[in-house]
């Protein structure tokens, strides 16, 4: 009996599963970044082929997060770790005797320092002490809606709003 892999793909692609156009000036809309983000469930005793990074540099990250244990290769893993994968390298995964939930996170480094403290992650101390002071001092421009849990219409779509006023909808 064959047991299934699902996947949900939320950036890049897997197969002709194609995940919504990233924003033009992201790191993820470049396709030589390689970014993409799956969310993948297999039942019990499944197996799957994690299909190798687009090149060496294109780095795959894999958590998993529920279920009991998988195999990737001859590696065993237990539920609530962290791999990673070598870049440009396919990998067959087996389930072990429960459902199991991973995320996959795929890209090519940015090369970036990171500093991060709270909710903010910048490049420097400096710049987190700036977007601190700028939060102590406006809150981001507060908000600017009339309750607390604003929810747009879910018939209008996906849609984004710049601050020079031009929108964009899908």
């Amino acid at each position: 009996m064959v047991r299934k892999t699902t996947l949900e793909v939320y950036a890049g692609s897997y197969k002709s599963n194609q995940a919504p156009k990233s924003t033009p000036d992201s790191w993820a809309a470049n396709p030589e970044n390689g970014v993409a983000i799956f969310s993948v469930k297999m039942e019990a005793n499944a197996e799957w082929n994690l299909p190798a990074s687009l090149n060496d540099k294109v780095h795959n990250t894999l958590y998993f997060y529920n279920g009991k244990t998988i195999h990737m290769g001859d590696a065993k893993i237990d539920v609530n770790h962290l791999v990673k994968v070598l870049p440009g390298k396919s990998v067959q995964m087996t389930n072990g005797d429960k459902e199991a939930e991973f995320l996959i996170l795929q890209g090519k480094p940015i090369n970036e320092p990171v500093a991060l403290r709270g909710p903010f992650v910048m490049n420097t101390d400096e710049e987190l002490n700036l977007g601190f002071a700028e939060f102590r001092k406006t809150h981001f421009g507060g908000w600017p809606w009339p309750q607390t849990e604003q929810v747009f219409d879910r018939a209008k779509g996906r849609f984004a709003k710049y601050p020079d006023g031009s929108s964009e909808e899908r």
